[in-house]
């Protein structure tokens, strides 16, 4: 069975939803990329696909679940085997998101060149 890898992008702001997708897809990985709005549709989403994602990202700051609620809650789901890359505006909380299990913690940049290569680093933790 062939399975479509993909990567599930969960951020509230469009802006940067938008920025995450035209960066993704200008690094042609051969991955399909699914977006949702907050973290308790990552959650959601989790529970009711047939298949994992190759790679979750999460922005720190969401309604309803924050990224590191979603972290805590993937694990106890024992959801082990799928890298969770954070994303957020300031670095305060890099220590606590990577000692709850995230693969890797990125600021978001200003700069359009920046998200670019930022999100070529994010895709390198995809699991194949």
């Amino acid at each position: 069975m062939n399975v479509e890898r993909h990567v599930l992008l969960a951020d509230d702001d469009m802006d940067d939803q938008m920025l995450f997708k035209e960066a993704f897809n200008s690094c042609n990985t051969g991955m399909s990329l699914k977006t949702v709005n907050d973290g308790g549709a990552v959650v959601r989403y989790i529970t009711t696909s047939e298949h994992h994602p190759s790679l979750i990202v999460l922005d720190y700051n969401m309604p309803f679940l924050s990224g590191a609620d979603v972290l805590v809650t993937l694990c106890q789901m024992g959801i082990n085997s799928v890298p969770i890359v954070m994303l957020s505006t300031s670095g305060h909380n890099s220590e606590e998101c990577l000692r709850l299990g995230a693969s890797a913690y990125f600021i978001k940049p200003e700069r359009i060149v920046d998200f670019q290569r930022m999100t070529k680093e994010i895709l390198a933790f995809a699991r194949s």
